[in-house]
């Protein structure tokens, strides 16, 4: 067996047990051909906490989507709910306006790029549905508008956290002692946009 391999936690399925629920997941598998190497196939190293912790695997894998409310909750004291939209169509509205109901204010995140994604779809939807409803605009943070760099620039290619943190201090309640690390003002919108960024 493989050195990195010892440690791992296995889990195997038990054959006498039903088979369980298929959960949201996703998987990428990013190959890519090298000279005079051949294929070369990208894999990330599982974190130690994990399952399977040291392993090499493929990227994606379960979709938490508790992870969001509690580092919301951690780092802005902001209550949030988070609603999976990966599936969008059909896409039922009624959790989503439900929830601007209640809070009056939504951002919508992906890592799509932001022009012309699905999210301005979904923006726009939820503009009509609630608009009553709505303290502000619909927020959208997508990935930058051009082709998908290296990896090496994924930082600057992909919706971070931070994106997100300021654009909800930016463009939909402001987040006592914030300090921003990211413009993502209206401006700055108007901005990337006239830069075709």
């Amino acid at each position: 067996m493989n050195q990195q391999m010892k440690g791992i936690n296995h889990q195997l399925a038990d054959p006498n047990e039903p088979p369980e629920e298929p959960r949201p997941a996703a998987t990428v598998l990013l190959v890519r051909d090298k000279e005079p190497e051949g294929l070369e196939v990208f894999l990330i190293e599982r974190a130690s906490k994990t399952n399977f912790g040291g392993a090499f695997v493929f990227p994606g894998g379960k979709v938490d989507l508790e992870d969001g409310s509690e580092e919301m909750e951690k780092i802005c004291g902001i209550s949030a709910e988070v609603i999976d939209a990966r599936f969008v169509n059909p896409l039922n509205y009624a959790k989503i306006v439900e929830s601007v109901k209640k809070t009056g204010k939504i951002l919508l995140a992906s890592d799509a790029c932001e022009r012309g994604s699905f999210l301005h779809t979904l923006a726009s939807n939820i503009s009509q549905l609630v608009f009553d409803y709505l303290d502000g605009p619909v927020s959208v943070v997508g990935s930058r508008n051009w082709i998908t760099p290296a990896a090496e620039l994924e930082e600057s290619f992909f919706p971070q956290k931070d994106w997100i943190i300021d654009t909800i201090h930016e463009r939909i309640l402001p987040i006592p002692g914030h300090k921003v690390t990211t413009l993502q003002t209206t401006e700055e919108i108007l901005r990337r946009n006239r830069l075709g960024i």
